[in-house]
């Protein structure tokens, strides 16, 4: 997961970035509304702010075996399985159980 903000809260979570409530899929989006923030008159920059960067997430073992069992992948933050894309794997999982071999 990655943090990156100037006024406003923007963070990456699995391959999602998130500005406030609107979340991106393509960082260069998050980015370019960013630059057209900044860009506006009266924008004020928060020097308070410090960014924190923290490595992205990776499922771990115990996860990637609960994936294998029933056929979910990770791709670029997301879980994929039966044609459907998820932010968490608790969902994959729910989703696949009730829905095998897809």
């Amino acid at each position: 997961m990655k943090a990156w903000r100037h006024n406003t809260r923007y963070r990456s979570m699995g391959g999602a970035t998130h500005s406030g409530s609107t979340i991106y899929d393509v960082f260069r989006d998050a980015l370019h509304y960013a630059v057209a923030e900044h860009a506006k008159i009266g924008f004020l920059r928060d020097d308070a702010f410090h960014p924190s960067w923290v490595a992205a997430y990776r499922p771990s073992g115990e996860d990637e075996g609960m994936m294998k069992l029933h056929g979910i992948a990770y791709i670029e933050g997301h879980f994929l399985y039966g044609g459907y894309r998820y932010g968490q794997l608790c969902d994959a999982i729910v989703f696949a159980a009730a829905h095998p071999n897809l």
